[in-house]
């Protein structure tokens, strides 16, 4: 509804300068006597220039005044440009697998009886079992809880072995060894025999290679 109202004065304000102006161009050009012939009514109007200055001024005041309100209120105002945020997308997931540490380089030792068959000697059996490679060559060295004899030594079948000397030494057996290769998990037995009743125990040893030694124990 304003804006109707809004339009109407400024097209009635610009109609009274439009005349307003005509009339001067008449005037400028004497052609006053053919608008008195023509409009009386005209002229009874335009001779009271007096009240044509006021009208003129008021209509040139009403059309600032709706040419400011069209532009500054009818007019909507144009919305800002929406913000926009970029966000970086998340890192992929990122899964670490921890590794198990190395395991330590050792070698175990077992105690196993043997039994007689009738009365003494009585047998021992120690075996052994690594969780590396040992190549040839190296020594086993055990120590008993007695004084025993050293019996057999027995290897996976398969495998390849030979002693390039072997001894005992009161409850001390030294085994050594230039061809066998200790395989990780693959076992292998010294047995020793002991004069009395009671099974000989190894209570300590230890494997001599090539840069390493390595202590056992049951």
């Amino acid at each position: 509804m304003e804006l109707l109202v809004t339009g109407f004065v400024v097209v009635f304000t610009a109609l009274v300068v439009i005349a307003a102006i005509a009339f001067l161009v008449v005037e400028a050009t004497d052609r006053l006597e053919t608008l008195r012939k023509g409009c009386p009514w005209l002229m009874k109007f335009i001779e009271r220039r007096e009240s044509l200055n006021i009208l003129l001024g008021i209509c040139i005041f009403l059309l600032l005044g709706a040419g400011y309100e069209l532009t500054l209120k009818e007019i909507p105002e144009v919305p800002s440009a929406p913000t926009i945020t970029l966000k970086s997308p998340p890192p992929p997931p990122i899964t670490i697998n921890q590794l198990a540490p190395p395991s330590k380089a050792q070698c175990w030792l077992r105690n196993y009886a043997v039994p007689a068959i009738a009365g003494p000697p009585s047998w021992g059996m120690a075996t052994v079992f690594c969780n590396l490679t040992i190549k040839p060559p190296y020594s086993v060295e055990l120590n008993y809880d007695q004084t025993v004899s050293v019996g057999p030594f027995t290897f996976p079948v398969g495998s390849e072995f030979a002693k390039s000397q072997e001894y005992n030494q009161g409850t001390k057996i030294v085994g050594m060894f230039d061809l066998h290769t200790i395989i990780p998990n693959e076992p292998f037995s010294i047995m020793a025999s002991s004069s009395t009743n009671k099974f000989p125990l190894v209570v300590s040893g230890v494997i001599r290679a090539k840069g390493m030694t390595l202590e056992l124990h049951p």
